[in-house]
């Protein structure tokens, strides 16, 4: 999570024990913009899964990848009035 605040971004951790399907499905019904899911599988390789707010994966990257991504999805785009 030290990684994310650097580079900005709002980040929280769920760490309840309850099935990670209960925790995505609850999450994209409170519409969170994007899901970082660590599992097992994605610790021992250091990566994250990434799912958007409807719930789509959007693939497993590297966390600084993840968070790069999600910066420049999230700025607001530019606007040329000239």
């Amino acid at each position: 999570m030290k990684a994310l605040r650097k580079k900005g971004l709002r980040c929280e951790a769920d760490l309840r024990n309850e099935k990670i399907g209960f925790k995505i499905r609850e999450q994209t019904l409170a519409r969170i913009p994007f899901l970082l899911i660590v599992g097992d599988a994605e610790e021992n390789a250091a990566r994250v899964t990434v799912r958007d707010r409807t719930g789509r994966c959007m693939g497993t990257l590297l966390l600084n990848e993840a968070a790069d991504a999600i910066k420049i999805f999230c700025q607001p785009p530019e606007v040329h009035l000239d």
